[in-house]
């Protein structure tokens, strides 16, 4: 499974710049097309949130589309997730409270990688999971 952190959605749902070809390009690449795609409740709030503001209010129904999706996995926010948020946020002290949450459902929920545009973000979850920036090499 293929943890997508909101950015990454949001980039490929509103097609902002080429970030969505960017994303589909990565996605149809020998090592990820087999994977399934996972997010989580919290995905699909900061994604809605930015529907409710007026400049993405018709993007609404495509998202809720898309969430209602069967081959869209939703990785349950439990006690195990909070708890391993908790020590990822003691440890990294960059690492903000939504982003230690996104990181903690992909770990506890053992995803194969995490994806993300950003780089602060995927410089901590390197050191747990495979990371990518669709469209950026690993030798950046």
């Amino acid at each position: 499974m293929i943890y997508l952190d909101s950015c990454v959605l949001i980039g490929l749902m509103e097609s902002l710049s080429s970030k969505a070809a960017e994303i589909v390009g990565v996605l149809k690449q020998q090592q990820w097309q087999h994977c399934s795609i996972a997010i989580s409740e919290l995905v699909r709030m900061e994604c809605l949130v930015g529907c409710r503001r007026a400049k993405y209010k018709t993007m609404e129904a495509d998202y809720e589309s898309y969430f209602a999706d069967p081959s869209v996995h939703f990785l349950p926010i439990d006690r195990d997730v909070w708890n391993r948020a908790i020590t990822l946020r003691g440890k990294h002290t960059a690492l903000r409270i939504p982003d230690a949450l996104h990181l903690a459902i992909a770990i506890t929920h053992h995803c194969h990688a995490f994806w993300s545009f950003d780089k602060r973000l995927l410089a901590i979850a390197d050191d747990y999971l495979t990371t990518c920036h669709p469209g950026i090499s690993k030798k950046e």
